[in-house]
């Protein structure tokens, strides 16, 4: 098992070789530039700061570049990335020298309360794409998208089962319940018959409806 060091000492080796060999051979760096920065940047904690720097320098897009790519890109393109950084708001994915962001709502079927859940820093993820902004220079990506949509399951598996589960959120308007593994439905304030539950407390309801339209589960009274 190669130590720590060594394995450093090969990464920087090996960026050395292929990055000089880059600087020389533009028509290489066009070919190779996408799968060269996934594996560097991968790398991160392998190569130094310098070696790091020049190679993101090098394999980064030019303004051209970039615009060129933006506007080759088509809504419904799937592509495989590499998650480069996590944010509130959304997760953002290098498609090889380019980001574009899913947000938060684009992650999972799933209710998402954090993004850490279902991917972390280094992930290579496939994405759809959504929406190209060319004015914005700003590409939206669902991984969702790509996902089996379980709603039509949960339509045949839970409307008009009574089931048990803790309150996951209050809001003005009512009460969430957690009715299915990653799913939680709506118990309105008028279903509630003046009582006022707090998250944690374990409430019967019935599924009167999942809505496929609107992507809601529509709770009542047990």
């Amino acid at each position: 098992m190669p130590s720590a060091r060594q394995r450093a000492d090969f990464a920087e080796l090996t960026a050395a070789n292929e990055l000089d060999v880059l600087a020389m051979n533009a028509t290489f760096r066009r070919e190779y530039r996408a799968p060269l920065l996934r594996l560097f940047t991968s790398w991160r904690s392998l190569l130094s700061e310098p070696a790091h720097a020049f190679a993101r320098g090098l394999l980064s897009m030019t303004v051209d570049e970039r615009r060129a790519f933006l506007r080759g890109l088509r809504k419904g393109q799937v592509f495989t990335g590499r998650v480069s950084s996590i944010q509130n708001f959304g997760v953002f994915v290098d498609l090889g020298g380019v980001d574009g962001m899913i947000n938060v709502a684009e992650i999972s079927w799933h209710h998402v309360e954090a993004l850490t859940d279902f991917v972390q820093v280094g992930d290579q993820v496939s994405v759809e794409v959504l929406d190209i902004d060319l004015d914005r220079d700003r590409i939206a990506l669902s991984r969702k998208a790509l996902l089996p949509d379980p709603y039509p399951e949960l339509a045949r598996t839970l409307a008009g089962r009574v089931v048990t589960g803790p309150v996951t959120r209050v809001v003005p308007f009512g009460v969430f319940v957690h009715v299915a593994d990653g799913f939680d439905g709506l118990l309105r304030n008028d279903c509630l018959d003046g009582r006022t539950p707090r998250e944690g407390d374990e409430l019967s309801v019935e599924v009167v409806e999942v809505d496929l339209v609107r992507r809601r589960i529509v709770l009542g009274p047990a």
